[in-house]
């Protein structure tokens, strides 16, 4: 399997993506794999800005955002 053994030779996996809030997309990154550390595993939003990548806040309030079927749900 290709993404197994892929994921045995990095050290590092970034999962970007679009998803749809509010019938809006919006982009998504969030750490996958990161040897040797214990990364924050939240689902945040992100920007691509002429400075670089601007890292903002986690989706609150949602789920199933990487399914393509993103639902509302109360924030505790």
């Amino acid at each position: 399997h290709a993404a197994g053994g892929l994921a045995f030779l990095v050290d590092t996996i970034i999962l970007t993506r679009y998803v749809e809030i509010a019938s809006a997309m919006e982009r998504a990154i969030m750490v996958i794999k990161m040897r040797g550390s214990s990364h924050d595993k939240a689902i945040r939003r992100f920007e691509i800005r002429r400075g670089g990548i601007i890292v903002g806040e986690k989706f609150e309030g949602q789920e199933g955002l990487l399914t393509g079927s993103a639902r509302r749900i109360p924030v505790r």
